[in-house]
């Protein structure tokens, strides 16, 4: 029995004394990456809050007689904001560190106390529970974790890559410019490509769609090359409110959303576009949980696109 003891007190103290200070450490050399992740995990429950409150109110006023779709929507929105708060738990490296060393610095005392009491049958079980739950704990801790630092990783390789991405775009398109004008082929940028929201082509601001508080919709997104050469790298995104939510599933095809105080940015991209040719890149699911008219804008860019803003129009009725 004291041999067990001892096997269990050598591996709390490996714990305590490689794994978790390693873990610490791959901690705050990530700090980067816990920032962004933070900030984004803080942006997610603030909309889910402030979506949630509106659809509270909506019940409450019975502005509306489907009961069933507020309620679903509640709910989802309720276990957004769970992951998100429960994510930020795990950012806090104060509240880590005590998570990390506590349980089996305790466990490691209660060994101890056991060696003394192991003759005891009911502390032996007793301790031997306790134990045993705090180690568990301890290596959950551990899991979450590792999955929060592979997180932070991947988001620190993925603002270095749109950097290098975006640099390696404004190198070529720089080389293509002057290329364009030493061969004085005539104007360079395309101007006649516009994005298609489901079906309506918004090529001027004054396009409305009508859409259905709390109902969840589908709207192809597309876009229109009218002009007569070939669009190169487009990217092309809309700005919603926080009264939309948007579904966040991959398949449909994002390259990027991004929630700030300027609202939720869905960004679309795509290599090229033949000329004369609508392409459809993706789609975007969205509910809208507040009624009244909202100006969603949309921008369009490429190689040889300047940005371009285009506004319209979803009223929610």
């Amino acid at each position: 029995m004291e041999l067990i003891f001892q096997l269990v007190a050598y591996l709390i103290l490996a714990f305590l004394g490689v794994v978790a200070p390693f873990i610490i450490i791959l901690l705050s050399i990530y700090q980067e990456g816990g920032s962004i992740l933070r900030s984004k995990y803080e942006n997610e429950r603030n909309q889910s809050e402030s979506n949630f409150k509106e659809q509270q109110k909506n019940l409450a006023e019975a502005k509306t007689t489907n009961i069933d779709e507020i309620e679903k929507s509640i709910k989802s929105l309720k276990e957004e904001k769970r992951k998100a708060e429960y994510k930020l738990k795990y950012l806090n490296p104060r509240s880590q560190t005590l998570n990390l060393f506590c349980p089996p610095l305790i466990a490691f005392i209660m060994v101890l106390i056991l060696v003394l009491l192991y003759s005891n049958i009911y502390c032996l079980v007793i301790f031997g529970l306790i134990i045993i739950a705090l180690l568990v704990r301890s290596i959950y801790v551990l899991w979450r974790l590792i999955g929060i630092i592979t997180e932070t990783i991947k988001a620190i390789d993925d603002e270095k890559n749109l950097f290098k991405e975006n640099r390696i775009k404004g190198e070529e398109k720089t080389i293509e410019l002057l290329s364009a004008l030493v061969k004085k082929e005539g104007p360079y940028f395309l101007k006649a490509v516009y994005p298609i929201f489901g079906d309506t082509i918004i090529d001027k601001d004054d396009k409305s769609i009508k859409t259905r508080l709390n109902e969840k919709g589908e709207f192809k997104i597309v876009i229109n090359n009218h002009e007569k050469r070939m669009a190169k790298i487009v990217e092309m995104g809309f700005c919603f409110p926080e009264e939309f939510v948007i579904e966040k599933e991959e398949s449909l095809n994002y390259k990027s959303i991004y929630v700030g105080e300027m609202g939720q940015i869905i960004r679309y991209e795509t290599s090229s576009i033949q000329s004369n040719t609508n392409q459809e890149i993706g789609a975007l699911v969205i509910t809208p949980v507040k009624k009244g008219s909202y100006s969603i804008k949309s921008f369009i860019k490429a190689e040889n696109i300047e940005t371009v803003y285009r506004y319209f129009t979803i009223v929610v009725e």
